[in-house]
């Protein structure tokens, strides 16, 4: 899906920090990741939505999109948090626990 792989540019912008910025803390990756996700799967409900396919199974497409979704968000969160424990700074992270759309979160590199 176009979410994922913009969510998983965002992290690996999260590589892109410059050495003099603040590190970010785990805490902060947490808060940061947790959001990537929510919007992520935001993001499925809106295309489950759109999809014909989906849409004529009704409730059960709906389900069958955020399940599939689901698989993918627990290699999207160990990643978002490996990277950004890794690399991030606080400014990033800060700027993606903020974001409420995909258009906000390109803005966080």
């Amino acid at each position: 899906m176009r979410s994922l792989l913009g969510a998983t540019l965002t992290i690996a912008a999260l590589g892109m920090t410059p050495g003099c910025a603040a590190k970010a803390t785990k805490e902060d990756c947490a808060k940061a990741c947790e959001n990537l996700t929510t919007l992520y799967l935001g993001s499925v409900d809106r295309e489950a939505e759109r999809d014909e396919v989906l849409k004529a199974m009704g409730k059960t497409g709906s389900a069958m999109a955020r399940e599939m979704a689901a698989l993918q968000l627990d290699f999207l969160k160990e990643e978002c948090e490996r990277e950004c424990n890794e690399k991030a700074t606080v400014k990033q992270t800060d700027c993606l626990s903020q974001a409420q759309s995909s258009e906000d979160l390109s803005k966080c590199n």
